[in-house]
């Protein structure tokens, strides 16, 4: 049952980011459908949103796969409704160019989470420079402390022979 239930969790962790980026880009396409101002002139502008949620939370594949289904979406819906088989050298063009700047996007976001993640692993062993450094600094006050009782315990007093 164990086994079960961890291949769940694991199928679950892999496909997340997947299941993200169906439901994005659906909602931006039924938000692009009923309000045709945001949709028609501008085919691609929304889904930018999509390619960069999908890449900051889960990474540059993610962002990749979201730029792809977000101009598959932009072609069929915006594009060329209802003739998918009128390509236009500008539909090209157009497409091209988004999918370089999802890609670029990607890229950024990917780059800004190593770095975010790299800037916390700095902090962690910072911190624990700090926790022994203090440990090491109260070792040697203790020390101190002690030789210093140790010289007082040792030191012959005076008027007594």
């Amino acid at each position: 049952m164990k086994t079960i239930g961890k291949r769940i969790e694991r199928f679950l962790k892999a496909t997340w980011p997947i299941g993200l980026i169906v439901w994005l880009l659906v909602i931006t396409t039924w938000i692009k459908l009923e309000l045709p101002i945001l949709g028609h002139d501008t085919p691609f502008l929304m889904y930018f949103f999509v390619v960069g949620i999908a890449a900051l939370l889960a990474g540059f594949g993610a962002g990749i796969v979201a730029t792809v289904l977000a101009a598959g979406a932009a072609y069929v819906f915006f594009l060329q409704p209802g003739d998918i088989s009128q390509v236009t050298l500008g539909d090209v063009l157009k497409l091209s160019l988004f999918m370089a700047e999802g890609a670029l996007i990607s890229l950024i976001v990917e780059q800004e989470r190593r770095s975010r993640r790299k800037l916390q692993r700095s902090l962690d062993e910072l911190e624990t420079t700090r926790q022994r450094l203090a440990e090491s600094n109260e070792r040697v006050t203790q020390l101190l402390a002690d030789v210093m009782d140790k010289s007082v315990e040792q030191r012959p007093r005076k008027g007594r022979s």
